[in-house]
């Protein structure tokens, strides 16, 4: 934990964390998009910049072809919360697929609202297991 976090801050930070996940694996695209600023960016191997409506196309197909909810199971490994005043940086990694090691990392903005995701990079990397 950050100099700077205090445990009030970090259980905020977790909980907005808790809510992104939930909403994912619900695919609740309304509940998605109240994660993320207005102005947020995100970095993902199968799309380009984050626009209103970015997962539509992808929740509508899984919905389609997964039993749910839940529908995706997200369960964050190594989580790491620095803090830095009013932004959060939040990294963990995804144990998907044998071979692989999907990194997580959220940058997180404190606004009037609560802690909201203002950049999410996604990436896929071989492990060569």
């Amino acid at each position: 934990m950050g100099a700077n976090m205090h445990m009030d801050d970090r259980s905020t930070i977790e909980r907005a964390l808790a809510t992104f996940v939930d909403a994912f694996g619900s695919l609740d695209r309304a509940r998605m998009e109240a994660s993320f600023t207005d102005d947020a960016t995100v970095f993902h191997p199968m799309k380009g910049p984050r626009q209103p409506g970015f997962w539509t196309d992808e929740f509508d197909t899984w919905r389609a072809i997964r039993p749910g909810p839940p529908y995706v199971s997200i369960d964050p490994k190594d989580l790491q919360i620095q803090t830095l005043d009013d932004v959060a940086i939040v990294t963990f990694h995804l144990d998907t697929r044998p071979g692989e090691l999907w990194r997580r990392t959220l940058v997180l903005a404190k606004t009037t609202d609560g802690w909201k995701i203002a950049h999410l990079h996604a990436s896929v990397m071989p492990t060569g297991q």
